[in-house]
């Protein structure tokens, strides 16, 4: 076969596989980094889909007993009745890369939670932070409970665009400098409009949703915003779930100045309040944001657990004892606590 005789002195691993995907030529590179005598090679199918167009990453043990990462890129070979070329590249290192990244990425990550949530009287707190499984999944998503000096208890949670080392960076800039415009502003829909503007000016092409509230024990007042984020849930008192959809606005980052909406309203003791990313209640491949919504409201439906126990029931109910694709955030607080 002509492509035999091309692929032959490659020094790029080669194979050439029949419709059943069935090794009929490996030259010596394939071997090599495949780490199987040629005699077993040739003749045995391959064992994985080969999709033409594809690349497919596969973990093989090596002759020198070292697990390598193969990419296999499939093309197939005009006029050969099914069969089709597969060309082998050793990205160990970029495995090995994405793997140092990941850890990196949730040590900052992890390091910008709160360990323990304040102490506020009248007021319970409990949170929950999951990273996302698979590639480089960790870095957007961060919650916080900030004190205020008047009384109040300021509550945040955000989601930074993309992942990896530069989202968790620019989360952690975000989460600071909300929680210092929060002990300037007492407006939830101000102390976004002022981290809005920060964010065109610290990364023009950056982009994050968050929701910011504040909570006054002393009377139940309850005022937030909300800048492209899935919306505050509240059970009422009689175990009745609502989703807080007013004082909706654009995401941060987006370039187009509006005012932001505020809504207030008050809260009785005994409700509870949740706060959520997008991990939580969506699969991008499985389940769509609405759904995952109507998930979490009928979960929590009639619920009077306290905040800790609540948000192992949300995680255990909705993540389906699987671990997430997405970061997940979540911040729960029962007023009269």
């Amino acid at each position: 076969m002509d492509a035999q005789a091309i692929v032959e002195h490659q020094p790029v691993g080669t194979l050439i596989v029949d419709e059943r995907t069935a090794v009929v030529f490996a030259n010596p590179a394939a071997v090599e980094l495949l780490g199987v005598p040629h005699e077993q090679l040739v003749g045995e199918a391959f064992g994985l889909p080969l999709v033409p167009g594809e690349v497919t990453d596969v973990n093989v043990a090596g002759r020198d007993r070292t697990v390598h990462t193969l990419a296999l890129r499939t093309t197939p070979l005009p006029g050969a009745d099914g069969a089709r070329l597969v060309t082998l590249f050793d990205v160990s290192g970029r495995a090995r890369l994405y793997e140092h990244e990941h850890r990196l990425v949730e040590s900052l990550q992890r390091s910008l939670l709160i360990e323990r949530m304040p102490e506020v009287p009248g007021v319970s707190l409990a949170a929950r932070y999951l990273p996302g499984e698979g590639e480089i999944r960790v870095g957007g998503d961060w919650y916080d409970a900030i004190p205020l000096p008047d009384g109040r208890l300021g509550l945040a949670i955000g989601d930074v665009t993309g992942h990896g080392v530069a989202s968790a960076a620019l989360m952690s800039q975000l989460r600071n400098t909300l929680r210092a415009y929060a002990l300037e502003h007492p407006s939830p829909a101000t102390v976004l409009d002022r981290l809005d503007r920060l964010l065109e000016h610290l990364e023009p092409e950056g982009m994050a949703t968050a929701v910011y509230l504040t909570y006054t024990p002393g009377t139940g007042e309850l005022a937030f915003a909300a800048a492209g984020h899935p919306y505050p849930l509240l059970v009422r008192a009689d175990g009745t779930p609502e989703f807080l959809t007013g004082a909706r606005s654009l995401p941060l980052g987006t370039g187009i100045i509006r005012p932001r909406a505020e809504a207030r309203l008050t809260v009785a003791a005994g409700s509870t309040l949740i706060l959520y990313t997008d991990g939580l209640v969506e699969r991008r491949s499985q389940r769509p944001l609405e759904e995952g919504m109507r998930r979490l409201a009928g979960c929590v439906a009639g619920q009077r657990s306290e905040p800790d126990a609540l948000c192992q029931l949300i995680l255990s109910e909705l993540l389906d004892d699987e671990p997430p694709t997405d970061d997940v955030a979540l911040l729960v607080m029962r007023a009269g606590g």
